[in-house]
This record gives structure tokens, sequence and C-alpha cells, in this order.
């Protein structure tokens, strides 16, 4: 990889000078959102939504589980996982 960017929530890498297409059509093709809860039915339509593009020779969505701050009784601070 050669050149990458973030636009809004998703990083992009690629090889060249150029991204071959733009991040908007990207965006809309995976309809997937931040704080949205997680469907295995939403990351295999944003694949396959990705893949039908011929564009890519690989995708890869990572997602990452939030972790909240909660205080135990004795006050102390533990990170949770809201999955």
């Amino acid at each position: 990889m050669t050149d990458s960017f973030v636009r809004r929530y998703l990083s992009f890498r690629y090889a060249g000078k150029k991204m071959p297409i733009r991040a908007g059509v990207v965006l809309r093709e995976l309809k997937l959102r931040p704080r949205k809860l997680y469907m295995v039915d939403d990351e295999n339509t944003a694949k396959a939504g990705l893949q039908s593009m011929g564009l890519f020779s690989y995708t890869n969505l990572q997602f990452v589980p939030r972790s909240t701050q909660v205080l135990d009784s004795l006050g102390n601070v533990q990170y949770c996982d809201t999955l």
C-alpha cells in the first residue's frame, strides 16, 4: 500500500497516486454507520456491494467494540465492552 486517508469514520488504503473511486461512492455503498447495532447481514451486504464494484482486489472490514467506563463498588474505573 502506498497511500491512505481517512474520510468520516473509514480508513482508505490503496496503491498508486489516486484512489480509483470517490470515497462518497464507497460510503454510500457500505450502508454501515457508527453506533449502529452490528448485524451479520449488514456486513455481508456491505462486502457484496464493495466486491460488485469490481474495483478492489480484496476488501477487509474490521469492527472494533466500544468500551465504556464503569466504576466498581470500590470506586475503581473498569472498562467494559458494550458487546
